[in-house]
């Protein structure tokens, strides 16, 4: 609120909200982005995952 008579104004915004909407933007863009990739990833069989593969 400004203060009356004067020039000084202060604002006073909630963190919070601003970081949640951030965060929200670049989660949803990175799930745009990575969909395909992930979708690719759950189609691979476990045996594929393992690092040391059986004979």
């Amino acid at each position: 609120m400004c203060i009356k008579g004067g020039d000084v104004c202060e604002f006073h915004i909630d963190g919070y909200y601003i970081s949640v909407g951030i965060c929200t933007i670049i989660g949803l863009l990175w799930y745009r982005i990575f969909y395909r990739r992930i979708k690719y990833f759950q189609k691979i069989p476990r045996q594929e995952w393992r690092v040391i593969k059986n004979k």
